[in-house]
Formats: C-alpha cells, structure tokens, sequence
C-alpha cells in the first residue's frame, strides 16, 4: 500500500519594511503545500511549498518554492523559508510561526519574517493569516493523496518534487543561513 501525502494551500497577508527609510509595503504569499506523509502534529513534518508572493511595487514572482516545517508540538513552531525574485533580486523569506497553548488562535496566524539578500538582512514584516476569510477555505483545502509511485522516477525527480527529500546538510545557496 502506497503511503499518504498531505497537502494543502494558504495565503497569508501583512506588510513588509526594507532598510534606508523606504515605505512599508504590502506582501501577500498564495502558497501550496505537500509533504510526503500525513501530518503528525507531535512531530517534525517537512513540506515543499510553491506559489506567488507579491510585494506592492517591488514583487511579484508567480514561481516561488521553499520549504515549511510543520512542527507545532514537538518544536512549537511552522517555519517557512522561501526564496523568490523581486525584478533582479533574489531575496529568501525566513520566518516562524512560534506556537503557544496560551495563545493558539494568534500563535498560528501570525508570521514574523526577515528578507535576506545574499545573506544580508534587508528587511522585516509580519504576514497574518486572515482568520475570516481565509479558514474555511484553508480546512477544506486539505487533501491526503496517495503518493505517486517513484520506484521508475529518475532520481533527481525525487529532489526536485516538492516535498520530496533533499540535502539539507551546509548553508542555504540565497542566504547562506545553514538551514
């Protein structure tokens, strides 16, 4: 029996300011997500993500594809870390959500984050989850597949999928983070 995939979409909303007095600005990330299992909240569960980000005057790369890390029992956090293209730039998200029994809701919807430029911290924001709109949609948006068969892939087909495994040993090639 094949195993089971999880995936899901969110998009997530809020402003972002860049270094040297420039204006804050809007973000929006349309992303999608699949892991190579079904979820265990008291574990570590990696995703791949795709999807648009769209930062107001600067961004708008329909291309994106990072990784989640969806570990809100055992680390009580999701990260997220995503590169994408703004016009000529390469910028990396990095961000967590730090979950808390105190505050489930909020610790949930909200996404502090740092853009980095080649290593260099650019700019920081927070992304919200919009809890009215956007729920309904998110929990009936949740599949649970059966994985593809990859026994005849190539085997970088593998990597190259989202949430298939990868190296993730040394910095990371945008920002140099060692995630």
């Amino acid at each position: 029996m094949r195993r089971r995939e999880t995936r899901f979409s969110e998009t997530l909303l809020g402003t972002v300011r860049f270094g040297g007095g420039e204006p804050q600005r809007r973000i929006r990330l349309d992303l999608h997500a699949r892991a190579g299992g079904v979820l265990r909240p008291w574990a570590t569960t990696r995703a791949g993500l795709t999807g648009r980000v769209r930062i107001t005057g600067l961004a708008d790369d329909p291309h994106a594809a990072g990784e989640l890390e969806i570990s809100p029992l055992a680390r009580r956090r999701i990260r997220y870390r995503l590169p994408f293209t703004a016009g000529d730039r390469r910028l990396f998200l990095d961000g967590w959500k730090s979950v808390t029994p105190a505050r489930p809701v909020a610790s949930m919807t909200v996404l502090p984050f740092t853009l980095y430029e080649e290593g260099v911290r650019v700019g920081e924001g927070t992304l919200r989850f919009p809890l009215a709109t956007g729920l309904l949609p998110f929990l009936a948006g949740f599949r649970f597949p059966r994985a593809a068969d990859r026994r005849n892939a190539p085997p970088s087909a593998e990597r190259e999928t989202a949430g298939g495994p990868r190296d993730v040993n040394g910095p990371h090639p945008v920002c140099r983070c060692g995630w």
